[in-house]
């Protein structure tokens, strides 16, 4: 079996609701990434991954490990204040 990534984001009070870019491993993560919120849920595999991630002018990426059969249950936290996002990844 395939590991599970859930990736959460509450959003935020943003003029014209813009989007959010993401690639999980170089490869685009695709759905209603708005700045207003959204909620991923996708099968990956084990191993190392690189989430990047595109917002305005700002660009950050977060690396996380799996094992087979696990779900990492990721929360992004962005501050308004530094212009960048905080992942809270746990491995459930």
């Amino acid at each position: 079996m395939s590991a599970k990534l859930n990736l959460y984001f509450k959003g935020g009070k943003f003029f014209k609701n813009p989007s959010v870019y993401m690639t999980l491993d170089e490869v685009e993560v695709e759905g209603e990434l708005k700045a207003s919120g959204f909620e991923i849920e996708m099968p990956i595999e084990e191993g190392r991954h690189e989430l990047f991630m595109k917002f305005g002018i700002m660009k950050q990426s977060f690396v996380f490990d799996i094992d087979s059969d696990e779900t990492a249950d990721c929360e992004l936290h962005y501050s308004r204040l530094w212009g960048r996002f905080k992942m809270k990844p746990r491995v459930l």
